[in-house]
């Protein structure tokens, strides 16, 4: 095994302790860890920024199902109903501009 599928393999473990860790304390997730949790890529955390920023901007409010919508077009992989309320809830210190903007 190279170095780098080695170094890969030893990331993967850990992210899956600290989701092991995560889920047997209950603890709530801030963004970073929901962004390790869900192992969301940089980009794709990059879109969601963006997308978050776009939302506190506007004057308009937007609903659950257009905010999904909105997101799941952007990443790489879409995400589920349950995952996004999730992200919500963890990117609520983070924008909590946007956060109140989104109606469920």
């Amino acid at each position: 095994m190279s170095e780098e599928n080695e170094l890969d393999y030893q990331l993967y473990l850990i992210k899956s302790v600290l989701a092991d860790c995560i889920d047997k304390l209950g603890m709530s997730k801030n963004r970073a860890a929901f962004l390790l949790y869900y192992d969301i890529s940089a980009e794709d955390s990059h879109e969601i920024d963006k997308l978050f920023a776009e939302i506190s901007f506007k004057d308009e409010v937007i609903s659950f199902a257009d905010f999904q919508k909105e997101l799941n077009e952007r990443l790489s992989l879409p995400l589920a109903e349950k995952v996004v309320k999730e992200m919500l809830q963890a990117y609520k210190e983070y924008f909590p501009v946007a956060i109140g903007k989104i109606k469920l």
